[in-house]
């Protein structure tokens, strides 16, 4: 209970808990569960404050570049989906170059999403034509 408490208090304690660092706290299985659940709590608030109540109001924003609660948003799904991709090794989608060399940058996520073929969008705009 109080390692709950300090990880969801203090988001540092949970972020070297969460991190595989070279300290074997991460693969204990209590410290692991304590580890997703703070990580879902955060996430959840985070959610809330993109799109429940954000602390800037969106009718008054006269450009399209997102906030930096936007931006921790898409760093966050952005390493949600490489996990994902990482730990599904058998799924038709996941790319064998992302998965078996390890690779954990966001390039790599890009190149194995583009050279997997059952997620390219291909788009006929040859024959549409706005008059």
């Amino acid at each position: 209970m109080a390692l709950f408490a300090v990880s969801l208090l203090l988001p540092p304690v949970w972020l070297i808990l969460s991190l595989p660092l070279g300290h074997r706290l991460d693969r204990v299985p209590v410290v692991k569960f304590i580890s997703y659940l703070v990580s879902h709590l955060y996430l959840t608030a985070l959610f809330i404050i993109c799109t429940v109540c954000p602390p800037y109001n969106l009718w008054e924003s006269v450009d399209l570049v997102p906030r930096y609660y936007e931006w921790l948003l898409i760093a966050w799904l952005s390493g949600l989906s490489l996990s994902v991709r990482r730990t599904t090794s058998g799924s038709r989608r996941t790319s064998s170059r992302a998965t078996t060399s390890g690779c954990s940058s966001p390039g790599c996520l890009v190149l194995s999403w583009l050279s997997s073929p059952t997620q390219k969008i291909e788009l006929d705009l040859a024959g549409s034509r706005y008059d």
